[in-house]
């Protein structure tokens, strides 16, 4: 006695069970490259909307906010005791980036973005030194255009991540460190 179900035969039906097992594995590659790339772009914009906010805050205020850990220090500003401004680091995905003085000021950005997997311990990297700023992210292939292996060679921390790509203000190359970049372009006016 021959084994059928619905018509097919056994072998027809491993048959078909190996096909449908081969395209739920090709579906499956293709969605993770998909979401992998989805993020990247979000990335590269959130990377770029950083860089674009903190340009306009230096318009404003005519300085960058300074860096701690990686973090914009930007938020919850007060005045000390002698009149001087003191500011936090700004917590990505909560905190604004505004004006912390005058709330009725429209803010540079609502939320300062995080990168998409910061549940799993990726994070952005910011750097200044006041007159420059470098921004940092860490795509998850390298072959994204903007990646540059000599951002992954500096080891800056994204997370648990190495960074490997970055924005920075006016000619600030991302490959290098500001003060090593500032130290050549004084010496080149001397």
């Amino acid at each position: 006695m021959k084994f059928t179900f619905l018509g097919f035969s056994a072998a027809e039906m491993r048959g078909a069970v190996v096909i449908f097992i081969l395209l739920f594995l090709a579906i499956l590659i293709n969605m993770n490259g998909a979401l992998r790339k989805s993020r990247d772009a979000q990335r590269r914009s959130d990377i770029q909307s950083i860089a674009d906010s903190l340009v306009a805050f230096h318009e404003d205020f005519g300085f960058f906010p300074q860096a701690y850990e990686g973090k914009i220090v930007a938020c919850d500003g007060k005045l000390n005791d002698t009149g001087v401004p003191v500011f936090s680091p700004c917590d990505w995905l909560y905190d604004s980036l505004r004006d912390s003085f005058d709330l009725s000021y429209p803010p540079y950005m609502e939320r300062i973005p995080t990168d998409p997997q910061h549940n799993d311990g990726a994070r952005y990297y910011y750097i200044s030194n006041g007159s420059r700023f470098q921004i940092y992210g860490a795509y998850e292939s390298d072959s994204e255009p903007e990646y540059k292996a000599a951002v992954v060679a500096r080891n800056l921390p994204c997370g648990d991540q190495i960074c490997n790509f970055g924005r920075a203000y006016s000619t600030t190359p991302v490959d290098r460190s500001i003060e090593e970049f500032e130290s050549d372009v004084n010496a080149k006016r001397k």
